[in-house]
């Protein structure tokens, strides 16, 4: 059995990272940590979210945070992920699907399906997003049960 390159190895770690960034812009969209949300990102790193115009991560936030408000709890559920190497920099592919909680006017899941397209930079030590597209594939609203917690 042949002993993994250098650059196995280090393609192996990268897409790790690239990964845990993913999940942790998840998390902090989930927390409303928005200084986690916004350390997933380059500075300036240029984001099209369809609800609100592309613009850099700094603006953006804000309208995320604003639609956010009407949702009770969210769960933000990465899924499928391909990761392609181009030099220093990656691009990503990741279907997630999003569940939201609406309490008013009675209890209701609001789901979503998404496709997260990235470019990833390396920034210092870590992989950070420089920009960011998604696109809605599908969505559906059904009535919620009683919370069990």
């Amino acid at each position: 059995m042949a002993t993994p390159s250098d650059a196995a190895i280090q393609a192996l770690l990268d897409r790790a990272h690239i990964r845990d960034v993913i999940l942790r812009y998840a998390r902090g969209i989930d927390r409303r940590d928005w200084a986690l949300v916004a350390a997933c990102f380059v500075p300036g790193a240029r984001v099209d979210y369809v609800f609100v115009p592309a613009a850099p991560i700094e603006d953006v936030i804000p309208a995320i945070r604003t639609a956010l408000a009407r949702f009770a709890s969210t769960m933000h559920t990465m899924a499928n992920q391909v990761i392609d190497f181009n030099g220093d920099g990656a691009d990503s592919e990741t279907y997630a699907v999003c569940y939201h909680r609406i309490e008013t006017p009675a209890p209701q899941l609001f789901t979503v399906g998404m496709k997260y397209f990235d470019n990833l930079v390396r920034y210092g030590d870590e992989w950070r997003i420089g920009q960011r597209r998604i696109t809605f594939e599908w969505q559906s609203t059904a009535p919620l049960g009683e919370s069990l917690g």
